[in-house]
């Protein structure tokens, strides 16, 4: 049996929504404060995330799906006076420690300089609290992913040449933004599931039906992804 990839992120943003409505309808009538319900168990939505990226069918994410759980049970923990800040300044260390070794254990996540030409087929660029600015000129593009984490991607594809006509990027946006530019005679589709954020494709549609395709999926929590010509 097949399952398409499409249809699981439909019925998990369908899911979110419906308990969404049921908690603010209990609010609505004075059965519990949702306002406090929210304050004290966002962290959750950066753990469910993180698990779903960790174990997504046919092409899990575990290093970036990690990271954002990790952080997700941490501000759990304190939202639940289980942990204090003053206690979590001892283990942002061990965070940035396990940062640094998925970077360096990772070649593929490891980009040109910022503003410079990235020549490689695939891309797959991380940005955390802090900045990746890459412009790709391999004729052969093949996609990759993009993740921006309290941070920012930019992503330039005017120099490309998408391998076969298609291609596909996998971006994620929490508490940051990925902006991809992409030349003119390109058909974009972009596909995805924003929460508490925004996927966007400024892009104008091709006169040519034969044009290259380039396909983007998103996820986003409290930040964007636009894509524009």
């Amino acid at each position: 049996m097949n399952h398409n990839p499409r249809t699981h992120s439909n019925m998990f943003l369908g899911f979110v929504l419906i308990i969404l409505g049921v908690l603010f309808l209990l609010s609505r009538f004075d059965i519990f404060d949702f306002g406090d319900f929210v304050a004290t168990w966002w962290p959750m939505i950066l753990i469910i995330i993180g698990l779903k990226k960790m174990t997504a069918p046919g092409e899990p994410r575990f290093g970036s799906g990690f990271i954002l759980f990790l952080i997700g049970v941490l501000f759990q923990l304190i939202e639940l006076d289980v942990l204090s800040w003053n206690r979590l300044t001892y283990i942002w260390p061990l965070i940035l420690i396990i940062i640094g070794l998925k970077l360096i254990l990772s070649p593929r996540g490891r980009v040109a300089k910022p503003g410079t030409a990235f020549e490689k087929d695939e891309i797959d660029t991380v940005a955390i609290f802090g900045g990746t600015d890459i412009s790709v000129t391999s004729q052969n593009f093949k996609g990759g992913q993009a993740t921006a984490l309290f941070g920012a991607v930019e992503i330039d594809l005017r120099g490309a040449k998408l391998s076969g006509g298609n291609a596909t990027i996998r971006a994620s946006a929490f508490f940051g933004g990925v902006d991809i530019k992409v030349p003119e005679d390109w058909q974009v589709e972009a596909e995805g599931t924003p929460l508490f954020g925004a996927l966007e494709s400024k892009c104008k549609a091709p006169d040519s039906p034969d044009a290259p395709r380039l396909h983007i999926k998103g996820s986003v929590l409290f930040g964007g992804i636009e894509v524009k010509q």
